[in-house]
C-alpha cells in the first residue's frame, strides 16, 4: 500500500466518522455520536493496540516481559493477572495506576504486583481500572500499545470479566498457548469472540521447553489443525519458550535466544508493525464504526415499522409483544429457582468433601504432632517449632485440597450455569424473532452471555492462632519439669487441633459457599440485563413511533422523512466503511 493510497483510504474514512458523529448528534443518539467520536480519535492518535490474551496459566506476562527483556509484569504458577495493565512507549521507565473514579496514582515498577495480581489485589478490590506503563522497547513507538490482560476461564470470574470487556478495544490479538496443556474447547470459545474484534491475529505456543523437537513439531500440528477449524483458515503458530526467551535477554545469549524461538516471532511482528499496522488500523476502526453504523440501523427499523401501522393495529401489536415479554420474565424466574436449586446441591456436596478433608487432617495432624513431641527432647524448645509446624502442615495440606476443590466446584458450577445460559440466550432470541415478525423487521441478534466461573470474592486469611497452644508454650516457658510440660503440650495438642481443623474448615465451606452465592447473583444480573436489554431496545423503537403518533400530522411527515433521510445517510456511511475494509485488506 502507497503513502499515497493510504492517505485516500485515510481520508474517506475520517469524512465516515464525521458523517457518524452528525447523524449521532442531531439524532440524540448518544451511543452513535460518542462511539464515532472516540474512533475518530483513535485514528488521529494512531493508537494500535495490541492485546496479549488466552486461558489462564499460559505464560501471557513472561511472554510479554520476554518481548521487552526484562521482568516488568509479576508472573506466577497459579491464575495471576486480575486487571488490565498497558504498556507504552516513552523514554524511561514509568507506572501509573489509573482508579475506576479516575484518579491517579505514580507507583513505582516494584509496586505493580500490588495492583494487578489476584493475590494482593483480590477480586480487584482496590477498584483499580488499569495500569500503565511506559517502557523504551521499539516494538511500542509510533503508537503500540501492548496489553496484558486475566486470563479466562479460571476461578476467578472478575478475570474473565475484564478481558471480555477490553476485547471491544483491540486492533491486534497474540493469543497465546501453551505445550503443556492441549488447546481446550474453552480457548477455542474464547477464540471466537477475539476473531470477531481483532482485525489481525499472531498464535503463539508458549512454554516448548518442556518438549523435545519431535513432541514440538507435534504440538504444533495439534495446535495448528485446532485453531485452523475455527477460523476456516492456514494459521502459523509459532513455538516459543517465553521464559527461556527472558533469560537469554537478560543474560546477553544470543545463541539460547535464538533456540527460544521468539526471534522468529519478533521478525514476523515487527515487519507486520512496519508494514502492516497501517493497514490493520484501518480496517479495525472501519469495523467498529460498522457495528455502530448497524446498531443505529436496527433501531431505526422498529421505530419505521412501526409509525406505518394504523394506532389500533400498533396497539394490538404491541400488546402481543408485551405479553411475550410477560411470559419471558416468568420464564427467567423458573431459571432463577433452577440455578438456586443447583447451588445448593454444589454446596452439599462441598459439606460433603469437607467433612472427609476433616476427619483425615485431625487424624494425620494429631498423629504428626504426637510424634514430634515425643521425639525432642526439651519439650520447653519444642513448643514453638511445634506450634509452627502444626500451622505450617496444615496449611501444606489444605491448600492443595483447597486449588483441587476449587477446580471441581468451578467446573461444576459452568456446567450447570451453562445450561441456564443457554435457555435463557434461547428466550431473548423467540423475543427478537417475535418482534420481527409482529412488525415485519429484520433484527439482529445480540452474541449470547458466556457461562460463568467460579467468581473468587474472598481472600482466605488462613492462620488466627490456635489460643491454647499459644497458653501453655507461655505456661511450658516458665520452667516446668519436662515430663509436666511434654504432658501439657499432649493434652492441649488433642483438644486444639481437631478445633484448629474444624475453623479452617469451616472458613473453606464459608469461602466457596459465599462464592458460589457471589456467581450465582452475578449470572442472574447478567442474564437479567441481557433480557431487559433486548426488551428496552425493541420498546424504544415502538415508544418513538407512538410519540410521533402525539403530534401534528404535518409534524408526524417531518420526522417520517428525517428518519427516512437518517436511515439514507447510515446506508450511505455502512458502504464507504464496507469499501474501506475491501480496500485496505
Amino acid at each position: 500500500m502507497t503513502a499515497t493510497f493510504f492517505l485516500d483510504l485515510r481520508a474517506r474514512l475520517d469524512s465516515a466518522l464525521a458523517e457518524l458523529a452528525e447523524i449521532g448528534e442531531l439524532g440524540d443518539s448518544v451511543p452513535l455520536h460518542r462511539g464515532s467520536v472516540e474512533l475518530a480519535k483513535k485514528l488521529t492518535e494512531q493508537r494500535f493496540v495490541v492485546a496479549v490474551v488466552g486461558e489462564f496459566k499460559r505464560g501471557k506476562s513472561t511472554f510479554i516481559n520476554a518481548l521487552l527483556g526484562e521482568e516488568l509484569l509479576p508472573v506466577g504458577v497459579v491464575p495471576l493477572t486480575s486487571v488490565v495493565t498497558v504498556v507504552t512507549h516513552g523514554p524511561d521507565q514509568r507506572v501509573e495506576v489509573v482508579y475506576e473514579d479516575g484518579t491517579r496514582k505514580d507507583i513505582s515498577p516494584e509496586e505493580v504486583s500490588r495492583y494487578v495480581t489476584e493475590r494482593h489485589n483480590p477480586g480487584n478490590r482496590l477498584g483499580v481500572r488499569r495500569v500503565n506503563m511506559e517502557h523504551p522497547a521499539p516494538e511500542l513507538a509510533d503508537g503500540v500499545q501492548l496489553v496484558d490482560t486475566p486470563g479466562v476461564g479460571s476461578i476467578h470470574l472478575h478475570n474473565t470479566v475484564t478481558t471480555r470487556a477490553f476485547l471491544s478495544q483491540l486492533d491486534a490479538a497474540i493469543f497465546i498457548t501453551s505445550a503443556d496443556q492441549p488447546v481446550s474447547h474453552g480457548e477455542l470459545q474464547f477464540l471466537g469472540e477475539v476473531r470477531e474484534e481483532a482485525a489481525r491475529m499472531f498464535f503463539v505456543l508458549n512454554k516448548v521447553d518442556f518438549l523435545d523437537h519431535e513432541e514440538t513439531n507435534e504440538a504444533v500440528e495439534f495446535a495448528q489443525h485446532a485453531l485452523e477449524e475455527v477460523l476456516a483458515a492456514e494459521v502459523p503458530v509459532y513455538p516459543i519458550s517465553a521464559l527461556q526467551a527472558l533469560r537469554a535477554k537478560q543474560r546477553g545469549d544470543g545463541k539460547a535466544l535464538k533456540e527460544s524461538g521468539l526471534t522468529v516471532f519478533e521478525r514476523e511482528f515487527r515487519s507486520f508493525l512496519v508494514h502492516g499496522k497501517g493497514r490493520t488500523i484501518l480496517t479495525s476502526v472501519a469495523g467498529a464504526a460498522e457495528k455502530l453504523v448497524k446498531d443505529e440501523l436496527n433501531a431505526l427499523r422498529v421505530e419505521e415499522e412501526s409509525a406505518h401501522l394504523p394506532v389500533e393495529e400498533l396497539a394490538r401489536r404491541t400488546d402481543a409483544l408485551e405479553a411475550a415479554f410477560t411470559q419471558v420474565a416468568r420464564s427467567r424466574r423458573d431459571i432463577d429457582a433452577l440455578v438456586a436449586m443447583e447451588i445448593r446441591q454444589l454446596v452439599e456436596a462441598v459439606e460433603e468433601d469437607l467433612a472427609d478433608l476433616r476427619r483425615q487432617e485431625t487424624d494425620r495432624l494429631l498423629a504428626h504432632a504426637q510424634d514430634l513431641l515425643e521425639q525432642h527432647p526439651n519439650p520447653r524448645s519444642a513448643a514453638d517449632e511445634l506450634n509452627q509446624e502444626v500451622k505450617t502442615s496444615l496449611r501444606d495440606s489444605i491448600e492443595p485440597w483447597r486449588g483441587h476443590e476449587e477446580e471441581k466446584v468451578a467446573a461444576a458450577f459452568r456446567t450447570a450455569t451453562g445450561r441456564f445460559v443457554e435457555e435463557t440466550d434461547a428466550l431473548v432470541h423467540r423475543t427478537i424473532e417475535l418482534c420481527s415478525e409482529l412488525f415485519d423487521v429484520d433484527l439482529a441478534h445480540a452474541a449470547p452471555v458466556e457461562p460463568l466461573s467460579l467468581e473468587s470474592e474472598f481472600t482466605y486469611a488462613f492462620f488466627d492462632p490456635p489460643d491454647s497452644i499459644e497458653a501453655t508454650i507461655e505456661a511450658v516457658r516458665r520452667k516446668l519439669p519436662a515430663s509436666l510440660a511434654r504432658r501439657m503440650l499432649s493434652h492441649t495438642l488433642k483438644e486444639d487441633i481437631p478445633i484448629l481443623v474444624d475453623k479452617h474448615c469451616g472458613r473453606l465451606r464459608w469461602d466457596l459457599a459465599q462464592r458460589l452465592e457471589n456467581s450465582r447473583t452475578t449470572l442472574m444480573r447478567q442474564l437479567d440485563e441481557r433480557l431487559d436489554t433486548t426488551i428496552d431496545s425493541l420498546r424504544r423503537g415502538i415508544e418513538r413511533a407512538q410519540d410521533c403518533r402525539a403530534v401534528s400530522e404535518r409534524e408526524a411527515r417531518r420526522a417520517e422523512s428525517d428518519l427516512l433521510q437518517t436511515r439514507k445517510r447510515l446506508q450511505l456511511v455502512s458502504e464507504m466503511l464496507l469499501d474501506v475494509m475491501r480496500t485496505a485488506s
